[in-house]
């Protein structure tokens, strides 16, 4: 996944994650009755692919100590 491209920085990624992964996520949710349950499945979701995101640009600054 592009997450763990070295070609891209984190702002960039996040902003991938927000104006694409995030809107489309969403606007499946729209159409239909979200519950308690739909919405930790989101924020699960969001979290981990904000780890992802984070997690490897943390690994890649402690390599250029």
């Amino acid at each position: 996944m592009y997450w763990v491209s070295k070609l891209l920085q984190k702002g960039t990624k996040c902003n991938i994650y927000k104006t694409i992964i995030r809107t489309a996520v969403l606007y499946r949710y729209q159409s239909c009755t979200v519950t308690n349950i739909d919405v930790g499945k989101l924020s699960k979701s969001e979290r981990k692919n904000l780890r992802k995101i984070f997690r490897q640009w943390v690994k890649e600054n402690k390599k250029k100590r």
